[in-house]
């Protein structure tokens, strides 16, 4: 119902919506709130040479997507194989103290590391810079490493040993055989981390000052006081071009996202 109403909004005028109800169709399309929208989606950002410029739609779009993919798969490969290590090694006690790592960060709650945080990265020269968000974004931490633990942990090791006998070594068992078995796990993952990157504009507002992205934008879209966009209709049209690219994402891949690869592998 709250999607109904957002997209039947967006459509709206000012008039019509302040003056009919809700959930009534609209008298005409107005069109012109998308394209107000997309005029007005924009954030002012300083440059080096001490003046401000505005970064519009394009701009902002792209680099949502240069961030949201390169955290999303960096993040995500990065747990997918460190799960499998700790998972698939556990004899190993160095495995054992990752996994009692994992956990402790996540029920300790870490409060004051903002301004250290953006210290270190300026120091190494990582701040303001793609690869040194998607750098700072490579760890295994967080919940993700969890799903990865549990899903390598269902697999059967006997595939593995089934491989060692062909002659395989421990990256063609990782590569050819484990990693194929978890495609839709990694899939699901993937886009869940995605959309959680697309809509966050509190990292890229604080580390990525000359690069904000389109979530930035609808952020600050908010406060605007221009008459055209000062209204609620036109604040539901910016919603929904934020929102089209990940329900295209979601269209083109529901397919893959469910499945199970084990099925019938091993017989006998």
């Amino acid at each position: 119902a709250p999607f109904i109403w957002a997209v039947l909004t967006s459509f709206k005028s000012k008039d019509d919506f302040k003056f009919h109800k809700l959930f009534q169709w609209p008298e005409s399309f107005a069109i012109s709130n998308y394209v107000n929208s997309l005029k007005y989606l924009r954030v002012q950002i300083d440059t080096p040479d001490g003046s401000s410029r505005y970064v519009f739609f394009p701009e902002l779009f792209m680099n949502s997507m240069i961030y949201s993919l390169g955290c999303t798969l960096i993040q995500c490969s990065v747990s997918c194989i460190v799960a499998y290590l700790c998972a698939k090694y556990s004899h190993n006690k160095f495995t054992n103290v990752i996994y009692g790592i994992v956990i402790v960060t996540m029920i300790l709650p870490i409060a004051g590391s903002l301004a250290s945080e953006i210290d270190m990265a300026k120091r190494l020269h990582l701040f303001d810079t793609f690869y040194g968000i998607f750098i700072m974004r490579a760890n295994f931490l967080g919940m993700n490493f969890l799903i990865f633990y549990a899903a390598f942990k269902a697999i059967p090791w006997d595939f593995a040993e089934a491989a060692q006998i062909d002659g395989a070594n421990h990256f063609q068992i990782l590569f050819r055989i484990m990693l194929p078995m978890v495609v839709p796990t990694f899939l699901i993952t993937c886009l869940l981390a995605f959309i959680g990157y697309w809509n966050d504009y509190y990292i890229p507002m604080i580390y990525l000052p000359s690069k904000p992205t389109i979530a930035y934008a609808l952020y600050c879209f908010q406060s605007y006081t221009e008459t055209a966009i000062s209204h609620t209709p036109a604040k539901m049209a910016a919603s929904m071009i934020v929102f089209l690219p990940v329900f295209i994402l979601f269209l083109i891949f529901k397919k893959k996202l469910i499945g199970n690869l084990t099925v019938g592998g091993l017989k006998g």
